[in-house]
């Protein structure tokens, strides 16, 4: 059986006040870590329009409710 687990991020608008290197930075640095998840499937999607309070959406996807629920905590 696969689980599924949706998590939406909103993103402060602190962010958007950062140089855009140093926005570039951390949006590498969530790369890296989504990346580094093991026997999990990662989809992350731009929600902006879609579902209000919203920026984006990582979509988790595992066979062991167990992985999702490490990579979440």
């Amino acid at each position: 059986m696969q689980f599924h687990n949706f998590i939406f991020f909103d993103i402060s608008n602190n962010f958007y006040a950062l140089e855009s290197e140093q926005q570039h930075k951390l949006k590498k640095h969530l790369q890296e870590i989504l990346s580094q998840t093991t026997n999990i499937n990662v989809i992350p999607y731009l929600t902006i329009g879609m579902k209000v309070n919203t920026t984006f959406m990582v979509w988790m996807q595992s066979n062991r409710i167990e992985d999702t629920q490490e990579c979440i905590l």
